[in-house]
């Protein structure tokens, strides 16, 4: 058992890191945040609810998370984009993901480089 009493509120608007040492639970807490993970015993609950009662897709766009270890995936500009926005699943929604690169200016690196979003 990686977690055992875990007791954690966090309000809204509040930006948190996690910090330790390797193992001691950190990935862990966040995985079961985002119900990538759902925990063995206890109840996760988000503005009253428990997690399980929750969309996944609807939570997990509302948090931002880092993790310390990384994935580089061979992919377009364009299938970054989706994934990032979207979601896995989803490459047909070419307004949502040329909007969202105009908004963040990521529409200009298309344009500069050779082969634009199929980069």
């Amino acid at each position: 058992m990686v977690l055992e009493n875990i007791n954690l509120s966090i309000e809204p608007g509040e930006k948190i890191s996690f910090v330790g040492f390797n193992g001691a639970g950190k990935t862990t807490l966040i995985k079961i945040m985002l119900r990538l993970l759902d925990p063995v015993q206890g109840v996760v609950e988000f503005r009253g609810a428990d997690l399980r009662e929750w969309d996944i897709q609807a939570l997990r766009k509302m948090f931002g998370v880092v993790f310390q270890d990384f994935a580089r995936f061979r992919l377009t500009l364009y299938e970054n984009i989706v994934l990032a926005v979207i979601g896995v699943g989803a490459l047909t929604q070419d307004d949502l993901v040329f909007g969202t690169a105009a908004l963040t200016g990521v529409d200009e690196i298309a344009k500069a480089v050779p082969r634009g979003y199929d980069t």
